[in-house]
């Protein structure tokens, strides 16, 4: 089976599928990504196939164009609104008619037998129904704005999608959802689980109240250094709390709401502190609090404040019903079929359709 993943040109989206991307390679199946120059280094870096595919798409420069030096969009503009949210994620609906021809041309030539695409990528669902072969959407983790967006990609798209002689954009076949359902949106179209890769053991931290910071490159990015002072200040104070090299062994989580290190934390059963930056991280924080298993500080001034910071942390350390909601997540999602054994389920998907295919002609 041959499987074309493409992606939208956010590093972390591709991310996201390399877990399945390695098991259906681990099975056998041929595995092709297909992105921008923003997701090869994420490709290489797994040592997936990968083609460059169109130019660089700088997907941050909307949201941090205009910026004063030294400055956070969160100091400037506070926790962005439903409709400021909408529209960072609008480009990716038009984006997606830039990409169809594109990624046919390659398509046509290498014969996938089935198309996989990220969250918000809306392209691989034309391209498959246009090879006759069935679409696969791979979420990176929560997701609160697919439903609402693919309502503009489907405007965005209606005139190609006819000339192409599909009729309108098509909904995926198959939708795989990473995410613990404890955590996933309320608004999400359901999806088919699929977990995390096995946990690396090792690297026990010798204490009990380590604290891992797993921040983005975005995120280092706008502090300008690897920490943010709040944080470095509040972390190995005088009540004993002290860094931890890696999320084996350690007590607690920050992070900037990455799908990656809240999922990651989660699978671990990990009270996570969450201090979004912009976009779908406020949600991922949201989600984390609201399933009880964390903390989220979503203001410009509780994160700049080692107080608030180091208060956050002693909750998360001392009140029990944190590591309580955060063991529940750990248990969804080891309770969740691992990569290697949702590879069957994409190879049934594309052997019915071929099937089918095959019967009505």
């Amino acid at each position: 089976m041959r499987v074309l993943m493409t992606t939208v040109p956010v590093p972390a989206h591709l991310a996201a599928m390399v877990p399945l991307a390695r098991a259906l390679r681990a099975a056998g199946h041929e595995v092709l990504v297909a992105g921008q120059p923003d997701v090869q280094p994420t490709a290489r870096a797994a040592r997936l196939a990968a083609v460059c595919v169109g130019g660089w798409y700088h997907a941050d420069d909307d949201l941090f164009t205009g910026l004063p030096p030294g400055s956070r969009p969160l100091q400037i503009s506070g926790r962005p609104s439903s409709a400021q949210l909408a529209a960072g994620v609008k480009g990716f609906a038009g984006h997606a008619r830039y990409m169809v021809p594109r990624y046919l041309e390659l398509a046509r030539e290498w014969r996938p037998d089935v198309v996989v695409g990220s969250q918000y990528e809306f392209a691989s669902p034309v391209v498959a129904a246009v090879l006759g072969v069935p679409a696969v959407s791979h979420r990176s983790g929560v997701d609160a704005l697919s439903a609402g967006l693919r309502g503009m990609a489907a405007f965005f798209l209606t005139g190609l999608c006819r000339r192409l002689g599909v009729d309108g954009l098509p909904a995926p076949d198959l939708v795989l959802d990473p995410c613990p359902a404890a955590l996933q949106h309320a608004g999400a179209a359901p999806g088919l689980p699929i977990g995390p890769e096995p946990l690396e053991t090792g690297g026990e931290h010798a204490g009990r109240r380590g604290v891992y910071v797993d921040l983005s490159d975005r995120t280092r990015a706008l502090y300008g250094r690897a920490l943010p002072p709040a944080v470095e200040a509040a972390v190995g104070g005088p009540d004993g709390v002290g860094f931890a090299p890696s999320m084996a062994g350690c007590a607690a989580v920050v992070h900037d709401g990455s799908a990656q290190a809240a999922l990651a934390a989660a699978s671990r059963g990990l009270p996570q502190l969450v201090l979004p930056q912009v976009m779908e991280e406020f949600a991922t924080g949201d989600a984390v609090a609201a399933a009880g298993a964390g903390i989220i500080l979503d203001s410009a001034a509780a994160q700049d404040d080692p107080a608030r910071i180091g208060s956050g942390l002693r909750r998360l350390l001392g009140e029990p019903g944190f590591g309580a909601a955060a063991g529940r997540l750990a248990r969804q999602a080891a309770a969740m079929p691992a990569p290697d054994r949702l590879v069957a389920e994409v190879h049934q998907l594309a052997t019915t359709h071929r099937t089918r295919r095959r019967n009505a002609a």
